[in-house]
């Protein structure tokens, strides 16, 4: 078989459970729709195995504390893609969890890790609720996170991992908000969407190059501070945005060079270590 429905009917929380004993065998690109009535938060927790082909679609959140949870024994076996749809939340403490050759992993909610180790693909990984490494490994295995969603405001705790490159693709009512010092270790892309200034100082650090694109925007804030660093060289490409918050270049080795004008307004600028090039651009 390949489509699983969970219907259960009754109370305020209605909770189901995969135990580690159990192995789902799902078929060709299944769908999990797991389905409740209850005006409160359910939890799906998957202590087994669920095996199959292609894309595993997981379903059916009717409330926005609705959680998917993959426990300490949780398997994938034999998939190449995992998408958990509608607001669903998805959370993971499998002892491993290895989506490095998957090409498709998207999350319509939040993604959490708690514990375990969590391999991200080699491609793309959508999110467009929050992120948030709480403990466990985060292994980013050079892919890239791109955060969407056409209203959704994501928070991002990064805990004790770099993440690989990230895109900022939301519309210009989507906000990322970060909540932990941050690495990026490959590029940072803001396609649309508004960085916002957190509620405490923080320091995202970009390895790779910066981008800005389609934005006459002022995002950031007097809270968060843009640090150019890493030991290779990056481009910084402004693409007309405004920085309102503390921008600095802290490189171990080689330069952060400047393709375009850019602006920071009303903040400092502090080379720490490594060289700025400004390359005949304004600043």
């Amino acid at each position: 078989f390949n489509a699983v429905t969970i219907n259960r009917v009754g109370g305020n929380i209605t909770n189901f459970t995969v135990g580690s004993d159990c192995s789902l065998p799902l078929g060709a690109n299944p769908t999990v729709d797991f389905t409740d009535d209850n005006n409160g938060a359910s939890t799906f927790t998957i202590n087994g195995t669920l095996s199959g082909t292609g894309t595993l679609t997981m379903t059916g959140g009717n409330f926005s504390g609705d959680t998917i949870s993959f426990g300490t024994t949780a398997t994938l076996s034999g998939f190449s893609g995992l998408s958990v749809a509608d607001v669903t939340a998805f959370t993971t403490s499998a002892t491993t969890l290895n989506l490095g050759a998957y090409t498709t992993v998207n999350f319509d909610g939040a993604f959490t890790l708690s514990s375990g180790t969590f391999t991200a693909p080699s491609g793309t990984m959508t999110v467009q609720g929050s992120f948030t490494q709480s403990g466990g490994t985060f292994t980013h295995n050079s892919g890239t996170i791109t955060f969407d969603g056409s209203t959704t405001s994501t928070t991002l705790t990064c805990g004790s991992s770099s993440l690989g490159s990230v895109t900022l693709n939301k519309t210009s009512t989507g906000t990322l908000t970060l909540a932990s010092d941050c690495t990026f270790a490959g590029t940072f892309t803001r396609t649309d969407g508004e960085v916002a200034n957190p509620g405490a100082a923080y320091t995202l650090t970009v390895q790779g190059d910066i981008t800005f694109t389609n934005t006459t925007d002022t995002t950031g804030g007097a809270n968060l501070t843009l640090s150019a660093g890493g030991s290779s060289n990056q481009t910084i490409t402004p693409g007309g945005e405004t920085w309102s918050g503390v921008f600095t270049v802290n490189k171990s080795s080689n330069t952060a060079s400047l393709a375009g004008a850019f602006t920071v307004s009303g903040q400092t600028c502090t080379v720490v270590e490594g060289t700025f090039d400004l390359n005949g651009q304004a600043f």
